[in-house]
């Protein structure tokens, strides 16, 4: 999911576009507004990513302490009265570059 360049292009040509928000300000106020759970849909690929960050890849990687970090995560929003959705699209974004670079070269 996401656009491929989106935050390099906000930031260069857009920079006051983005800002930082608090979190728990936003949940309150639309479960305010709306009397309802606030759902958060997050880009399960770039989480993955950001999660895992230093953690090792390397056979099989070191998935007890990935999962160890996801429960933190998710639980952080949980006791904030949000609840996550997460959506993966499939592939990585190394194997969307190469598709991306492979139809630029059929076309030539």
């Amino acid at each position: 999911m996401g656009v491929i360049g989106l935050q390099t292009y906000m930031t260069n040509y857009c920079p006051d576009a983005c800002y930082e928000v608090r979190i728990t300000g936003l949940i309150n106020s639309y479960r305010k507004a709306t009397g309802r759970q606030p759902v958060i849909v997050v880009d399960g690929s770039s989480c993955i990513r950001h999660l895992y960050g230093p953690l090792d890849w390397i056979l099989g990687g070191q998935l007890k302490e990935f999962a160890d970090k996801l429960v933190t995560f998710v639980k952080a929003f949980e006791s904030l009265g949000a609840k996550l959705v997460f959506f993966f699209d499939g592939s990585t974004v190394e194997r969307k570059r190469f598709i991306h670079r492979y139809v630029n070269v059929m076309k030539r």
